[in-house]
Parts: structure tokens; sequence; C-alpha cells
């Protein structure tokens, strides 16, 4: 097992993305974004995730649940933990995303602090058994 998890970004808000990549590398993450739901797919089919960030509204539609059915049917991405991300859905309006679904594990709505953030993150990761390092 590697000393670090790979997590990709997927966003096309790229402060978002910036934001994560510069907290999750303090703590170890090895960290990649994609702008697009093709470069998120591209990239994958090179070398899979751990871990899965990506924004519900992606490219100002629901982008984001059309680009994890398509990761969720690549070899290898089926069991990959995903946390969805949201900054039009408020904290209220969170059943909106349901878990258990089979597309994404954890929802949380945007901004997001980094100790929240970090926090998801290696729980989502301990949940796959994979190395806390929160």
């Amino acid at each position: 097992m590697t000393s670090f998890r790979r997590v990709m970004v997927i966003d096309d808000d790229m402060d978002f993305a910036g934001f994560v990549e510069v907290v999750l590398s303090a703590h170890g993450y090895e960290v990649v974004c994609a702008e697009t739901a093709e470069s998120a797919v591209e990239q994958l089919r090179a070398k899979p995730a751990d871990l899965i960030i990506v924004d519900a509204m992606l490219s100002h539609s629901l982008g984001g649940w059309d680009v994890l059915k398509d990761i969720r049917a690549l070899q290898g991405c089926q069991r990959i933990a995903v946390l969805l991300v949201s900054a039009v859905v408020h904290g209220d309006e969170s059943e909106l995303f349901p878990q258990g679904n089979g597309l994404w594990n954890r929802f949380m709505c945007k901004p997001i602090s980094p100790q929240a953030l970090v926090g998801a993150i290696a729980e989502l990761l301990a949940e796959r058994g994979d190395v806390d390092h929160g």
C-alpha cells in the first residue's frame, strides 16, 4: 500500500479545486484536478483515484451526476469513494442528494472548511479500509 492516497477533484470552479489541492496536499494526499467530465474519465482510465470529489453542478447543470455514471461504468472504478459537493444547495436542502444510490457516498455543501474536508476524506477512506491521513 502506498504512503499517500490519490484524490481527484472534478469541478469547473478552479478556485475550489485549488483550495482542495492545497488543503489535501498539506495532509499527504496526491491531488489531481479535472475541469471537465471528459478529462476526468480520461485521467481515471489512465490511473484510478482512491477518492473523487465532484461538483454536482459541473458545467452549470447536473453534470456531476452524469460523470459519476460514466465513472462507475469504468473498470476498477465501481468502489471508489465519492464526495459530492454543491454550492447551490444549502445544508437544509441536502436531502435532495440522498446517499445510498451507488453514485456517491457522502454529500457536503460548499463552502467547506479545511477541517471538515480533511475529516470527511479520512472517514470515507476509512470506510473503504484505506489509511487515515487526518
